[in-house]
């Protein structure tokens, strides 16, 4: 069995504010387990998850709310056997959003085309998700003002060993 590609979380400059209260990485069971609670079909998530390479997840919690999940915005940086594979937990992900989002609605960004999708939740917290090449970032209860930049932030300041 391959050893997991390594990631290791940077700075976010836009949660310099927030408090990182939990890291951990989800594997390629958690991975699919996650899209099948977000209504992805059980035969859907196992493929999307099978080509999983390595992960990292870091929760921040706002100023003075460390102990709460309201508020609370979610970062996750995956890598992938090769893009098709990306390509596919992308999608899968995609699919995932309007549940992430409670009922929220899509958000209509130009020029994104298919490689980054976001749905806003009923609060006004973002859920985006953006792809590039085989890495894949989600974002999950982000602010509004600063979701776009979080993503960036992620993709520039997190860095993978391949294994």
């Amino acid at each position: 069995m391959a050893r997991p590609d390594e990631i290791t979380a940077g700075p976010l400059a836009a949660l310099a504010d927030y408090k990182q209260i939990y890291t951990n990485v989800s594997g390629e069971l958690g991975q699919g387990t996650f899209l099948r609670q977000h209504g992805v079909a059980r035969k859907d998530a196992e493929a999307a998850a099978a080509g999983w390479g390595g992960d990292r997840m870091t929760v921040h919690a706002p100023p003075g709310d460390e102990g709460k999940v309201a508020g609370t915005v979610a970062v996750a940086y995956s890598v992938w056997d090769d893009e098709a594979d990306a390509i596919e937990y992308f999608d899968a992900v995609v699919a995932a959003l309007p549940s992430l989002a409670a009922g929220g609605a899509r958000v209509e960004v130009e020029a994104e085309a298919k490689t980054v999708a976001t749905w806003r939740n009923p609060d006004g917290e973002l859920m985006t998700v953006e792809r590039r090449a085989d890495a894949v970032v989600l974002v999950v209860g982000a602010p509004a003002a600063s979701a776009d930049a979080i993503r960036d932030q992620a993709f520039k300041s997190w860095t993978v060993k391949r294994r």
